[in-house]
C-alpha cells in the first residue's frame, strides 16, 4: 500500500505579521514559517520558497522555514515589506499552499539633522552706556534643523 499525495501543506498561521527595527543586521532571524502535510514519506515532506518580490531583501531556509534579512533595511525607503511564502510537498504532482508575510519596520533615529543654512551670522549690539546690554539667556538667533 502506498500513500496517495492527496493533501496540501497547511500553514500554522493564516497570516505572518511581524514588526522589527530597521537597524537589524543582515542575517537577522525575522520569523519562522511552518506548515505540515499529513501525507506519508516524500508526499508529506514540506519545503518552503519565497515569491520573487522578496528574494533580494529576505532569505528563506527551504527546509526550516527560517526567514532572515538578506540586506540592511531602510524605513524611509520602504516601511512595510509584503510578500508571499510558498509551502510545497514532495509528492507527485506537487501540492502547494501560500501565505502572506508582512514585515513592518520601526523607524530608528538614523538620519542626521540638516540645518537650513550652512553659516549663521548675527550681530549683537553692545553699547556700555545703553540700557540694552546683552544678558544671560537672551535670545540672539533662531537656528532650524530638520
Amino acid at each position: 500500500v502506498s500513500d496517495v499525495n492527496d493533501n496540501v501543506p497547511q500553514f500554522d498561521q493564516a497570516l505572518y505579521n511581524v514588526t522589527i527595527n530597521e537597524t537589524v543586521v543582515p542575517g537577522f532571524l525575522v520569523l519562522t514559517v511552518s506548515a505540515s502535510d499529513p501525507d506519508f514519506d516524500q508526499n508529506g515532506r514540506v519545503s518552503y520558497a519565497l515569491d520573487s518580490s522578496a528574494t533580494m531583501t529576505f532569505i528563506l531556509d527551504q527546509l526550516t522555514g527560517e526567514l532572515r534579512t538578506a540586506q540592511p533595511l531602510d524605513y524611509e525607503r520602504q516601511p512595510l515589506h509584503q510578500f508571499t511564502v510558498i509551502a510545497k510537498d514532495g509528492g507527485e504532482p506537487v501540492m502547494t499552499s501560500v501565505r502572506t508575510v508582512l514585515v513592518n519596520l520601526v523607524n530608528a533615529d538614523d538620519e542626521c539633522p540638516r540645518f537650513e543654512n550652512s553659516v549663521f551670522i548675527e550681530e549683537i549690539p553692545y553699547d556700555p552706556d545703553s540700557s540694552m546690554l546683552p544678558t544671560v539667556g537672551m535670545e540672539i538667533l533662531t537656528v532650524v534643523a530638520t
